[in-house]
């Protein structure tokens, strides 16, 4: 993204591990790779999820790992923040290239 402020940054190794998580920090401004919300998780992370405490699976649990823990895939593609009255509008828009026939 352009500018990351508004989004969880991810700083990466150069091997693509998550060596940090900074979850809509605004002293993050500035280009950089963001998360996406979309997680793929072993059992037994989900194991190591579920005995952690916390509401909040970016803050409680992400920030609580040990940096390289998690592995970070980048998609190219376009984006939307459907948490946003702006992008929600115009998600019909971003995602009709994508539909089927």
């Amino acid at each position: 993204m352009e500018d990351t402020q508004r989004y969880g940054r991810l700083n990466l190794s150069r091997k693509g591990r998550i060596e940090a998580f900074l979850e809509k920090n605004p002293s993050a401004a500035g280009p950089g790779v963001i998360n996406a919300g979309v997680y793929l998780f072993s059992a037994a992370m989900i194991g190591k999820i579920c005995s952690l405490e916390g509401p909040s699976l970016e803050h409680d649990v992400f920030e609580t790992l040990p940096a390289g823990t998690l592995n970070a895939v980048i998609g190219e593609g376009p984006f939307i923040d459907i948490g946003t009255p702006e992008d929600l509008a115009r998600a019909e828009d971003v995602l009709k290239p994508f539909s089927p026939v």
